[in-house]
């Protein structure tokens, strides 16, 4: 990403959708030490271990939902039609 990396994404993820699963993946064999992970996955992974993670994470969120929103800059499908 040019303008961020992995930690300033989830931080900003974080402000705009508090509560969202977040899962990280990297070529660096230690996960970063923050507690707004919900996942982590190293690179090279098995597609076993990304689904395990992912399914981890949701089921996380599942136990506190997100209420709806709608991020800023998009459109809601209903208004394209």
């Amino acid at each position: 990403m040019p303008y961020m990396d992995g930690l300033m994404l989830l931080r900003e993820v974080r402000r705009r959708w508090p509560g969202m699963p977040f899962v990280a993946m990297s070529g660096c064999m230690n996960p970063p030490n923050d507690p707004g992970l919900d996942g982590f996955v190293p690179k090279p992974c098995t597609i076993q271990c990304l689904v395990a993670t992912v399914d981890r994470a949701l089921s996380r969120e599942k136990e506190n939902p997100l209420e709806p929103q709608t991020p800023e800059g998009l459109v809601p499908k209903q208004s394209m039609q």
